[in-house]
């Protein structure tokens, strides 16, 4: 909040009440060394009747600035105006007692007439002095006249950037002249000079000293004003015989706030003009409380009440202080909902109802031709099959995952069973196998629910992998049959030789006249790529027996190396592929 002071009808009042202004009011002046004060202005004395100071250094105010007289002890601040202001002390420590203050002779009063001191304070803090919120006593004379509202700072105690507040004091002249004292005015009782004590000794700041004549002119909006949703304020700011102006345009002397905001208000009468500007912060940390309508569930639910906010605080029926509740029987349910400002509260009711009970038979075998029923009655119930039929049971003719969900009352519950066809066990083994040396031969019949028994060595797994030459026999049986089949598995060494040529001389003479590849194994795969050397593809061919006689389309090829990507695969062995340059020699 920032009161902004305009005085423009004293022309209306009786000139005899206006009086001197004080003198360097601005409190500017130029900083040499620490405990200087501004022209115009003296340090209160702690021998003044006024000033409780014990020893004369407990008695020197400061003249301030963004940099100086101390900047490593923090004993700087920004003024409210120009580029100076005093900072004083209020400390009680361990014997000794500071109570810093200025003062000045202010001529021109009409005694017995209403005046008001007007100035600005802030909490300055320094190292060892870090209380928070403080005032300035005014005395008149050695009459004490007031003492501000005090003024809080959240602010490093080196900070150049903490807030200025307007203060007021109301006095009545009785001379013609009279000596303003001002003294920083600690509000609690804990005076000691400590940089660990954050409630310890004080520095205030004041700034911005006029006077002016007293006259009924309001226009006090309060402090920036934090509510709960919901909540509304009134802003009201009557004067006598004086006009409103509102941020908004309107004349009444009251606002009624619902949202939040910036309000501001001029008010004007023949005393001058005043203004005010207030922000009204609204919380709606607890606004959004809803705990929902009364619910109904079935047995086995649960509800989870998660309100999400772990910043706030919870009490809820049970007495829990947790951010969310699992809520598993019937009952009624509320909880309280608080932020450091605001409360809130919501309840409901649960209902939890039984579930329907569905057995069917538990997962089943069954052989070609037969059948099974499957049945789930429950009484006063509707059904729903995997099927979508909807009646209690229904007859089963081929395997599957067969399930059906019972609804009683608003209450589901489901249950299924595995139905599986066993055909009679046909094995099917490939036919007499040759493998290459170090080959292996896996044989996996895939019969379910079925028993095996191998020739060689009674085995009775399910798989096999053969490495070795012989006769393999399997017998499978299930509860619908039984089967069997054999193989007989021989081994060869597989070997693959292949060899390349890097030149041939396509000349007709009858000797190395075509580029072919030679080998001695099988290939189940094979392709050959040459390439001119510019990359360009000039052959292929998949056949290994084909050769190649250096032409391209009918056309001679010229001297020179091309080269070649050949890709083989040969029975039992893993692909290869070979790169390299062959010279063409005319």
């Amino acid at each position: 909040m920032k009161r902004i002071f305009s005085i423009t009808a004293l022309c209306l009042i009786s000139s005899t009440l206006i009086g001197q202004d004080f003198l360097n009011g601005d409190l500017e002046g130029t900083i040499l060394s620490i405990s200087m004060v501004p022209p115009e202005w003296s340090a209160v004395p702690h021998t003044d009747p006024s000033c409780a100071a014990n020893f004369a250094p407990g008695a020197t105010p400061d003249l301030t600035s963004v940099n100086a007289p101390d900047v490593d002890l923090g004993l700087i601040g920004n003024p409210y105006s120009g580029n100076t202001f005093v900072s004083a002390i209020a400390a009680n420590s361990y014997g000794s007692v500071y109570m810093e203050g200025i003062k000045q002779t202010v001529y021109g009063f009409m005694p017995d007439s209403i005046y008001e001191v007007h100035f600005h304070q802030a909490v300055v803090k320094q190292a060892n002095m870090k209380d928070n919120s403080g005032s300035w006593a005014v005395y008149l004379d050695n009459t004490l006249v007031g003492i501000s509202d005090p003024s809080s700072s959240p602010e490093a105690y080196n900070s150049t950037n903490f807030n200025w507040d307007n203060r007021s004091i109301v006095f009545t002249a009785s001379a013609p002249y009279h000596i303003f004292k001002f003294f920083a005015k600690d509000n609690d009782d804990n005076g000691l000079i400590d940089e660990w004590d954050a409630s310890g000794a004080l520095r205030m700041g004041i700034d911005s000293i006029f006077i002016t004549p007293w006259c009924n002119l309001n226009a006090d909006l309060g402090h920036d004003t934090l509510l709960c949703a919901g909540d509304s304020i009134l802003l009201s700011v009557t004067s006598a015989e004086a006009d409103y102006l509102w941020q908004d345009g309107s004349t009444n002397d009251a606002f009624m706030v619902t949202q939040e905001g910036t309000y501001s208000v001029t008010v004007s009468n023949v005393c001058g003009v005043l203004s005010d500007q207030v922000f009204i912060e609204f919380d709606d940390s607890v606004q959004d409380l809803d705990l929902g309508t009364d619910r109904e569930f079935c047995d086995g639910d649960s509800l989870i009440l998660d309100l999400e906010n772990p910043e706030l605080n919870y009490l809820w029926q049970d007495g829990s202080i947790e951010t969310s509740m699992i809520i598993k029987e019937g009952g009624y349910y509320w909880v309280e909902m608080s932020s450091e400002n605001c409360t809130n509260h919501d309840s409901l009711f649960v209902l939890f109802k039984p579930v329907p009970e569905v057995v069917l038979p538990s997962d089943t075998i069954l052989c070609a031709g037969q059948s099974m029923m499957l049945e789930a009655n429950v009484d006063n119930a509707t059904y729903l099959w995997q099927d979508n039929s909807t009646s209690p049971f229904i007859e089963v003719f081929q395997g599957g995952n067969y399930w059906v969900e019972v609804n009683e009352n608003g209450c589901f519950n489901q249950a299924n069973v595995s139905i599986h066809y066993l055909p009679l066990p046909r094995i099917n083994f490939p036919k007499d196998t040759l493998l290459c040396l170090g080959q292996e031969l896996f044989l996996n019949p895939q019969f379910e629910f079925s028993d095996f028994l191998w020739n060689d060595n009674n085995s009775t797994s399910e798989t096999r992998t053969i490495s070795e030459p012989g006769n393999y026999g399997l017998e499978v049986s299930n509860i619908c049959g039984s089967d069997k089949d054999s193989i007989e598995v021989k081994f060869d060494d597989c070997k693959c030789f292949v060899y390349i040529p890097n030149a041939f001389t396509p000349n007709y003479d009858g000797r190395n006249d075509a580029f072919k590849v030679e080998y001695d194994c099988l290939f189940t795969s094979f392709d050959i790529k040459i390439f001119d050397r510019w990359g360009k593809l000039i052959y292929q061919s998949s056949n290994p027996d084909e050769m190649w006689d250096g032409s391209v389309n009918g056309k001679e090829t010229p001297i020179g190396v091309y080269a070649y990507r050949i890709e083989y695969l040969s029975y039992g062995r893993e692909p290869v592929i070979r790169t390299g340059t062959i010279t063409l020699i005319h």
